[in-house]
């Protein structure tokens, strides 16, 4: 009898596609406007990971070097060019949820919010800021390539290549825990002995947790500047609400 829990759920999906732009049923790349595909398009060339010695012959062939940027050949005729962009992802979440739960035992309550957005992409702004090693700013650690180190993930330093931006794209996949509230209401012979009307002490976490496979400081804000507008902040609250 002691014991509740209480749970609210809210989900919401994302889907939408281009029927028609200003140039009727023809896709409208100079605004990034595709028929059949969503608002806020990524239109890119499609990274394919870093060009390797052993490729170097190939490389030539499409004026590249070992330990720069590969993006693939879509068509397959030999040449990199405008016609190898496609849309790879998009700006806008498949879809977005949370979920809040209410637990009360005795006088003591428990609120925990989780809240989560699925199936964005964005250029990063931290990999173009802090993982290009061809920039003035302190970079961060990463596994780069070197001619004894063949990494298929990041370019050698100071040699990016042509089509660096393409390896900025991530997934900006998130959960995060927006809110956790601990109470405690006193009960009525307490607030008789010290005459109050009502007492009851908190300690709120807001945003204490961020579950995430995106590089970056933080997923919410990818594609805004890494000046301190893309960062999200943590923040602890103790107080009391009472009447007399």
């Amino acid at each position: 009898d002691k014991f509740s829990w209480k749970t609210d759920f809210v989900f919401d999906a994302n889907k939408n596609k281009i029927l028609e732009t200003a140039n009727g049923k023809n896709d409208d790349i100079g605004n990034r406007l595709f028929i059949g595909q969503p608002v806020q398009a990524n239109f890119d060339y499609v990274f394919d990971g870093i060009w390797q010695e052993s490729e170097r012959a190939l490389a030539t062939q499409y004026n590249q070097l070992p330990g720069q940027v590969r993006v693939r050949d879509i068509d397959n005729n030999g040449v990199i060019n405008a016609d190898d962009r496609q849309v790879i992802g998009k700006r806008v979440p498949n879809w977005t949820g949370s979920i809040a739960n209410t637990f009360r035992y005795g006088n003591v309550d428990l609120y925990v919010l989780a809240y989560t957005r699925q199936g964005e992409q964005f250029s990063s702004s931290f990999d173009g800021s802090f993982m290009n090693y061809n920039q003035i700013y302190n970079q961060a650690k990463v596994d780069y390539w070197t001619p004894t180190n063949p990494s298929q993930k990041h370019f050698q330093p100071g040699n990016p290549g042509s089509y660096v931006n393409a390896a900025y794209y991530q997934k900006t996949n998130f959960v995060r825990i927006s809110n956790i509230t601990l109470g405690y209401t006193f009960p009525s012979s307490i607030l008789e002995k010290i005459k109050l009307n009502s007492l009851r002490v908190y300690a709120t976490a807001t945003n204490p947790f961020l579950f995430t496979n995106y590089k970056g400081y933080d997923p919410e804000w990818a594609s805004q500047n890494t000046y301190g507008a893309a960062v999200s902040t943590a923040s602890f609250l103790f107080g009391v609400n009472l009447s007399f």
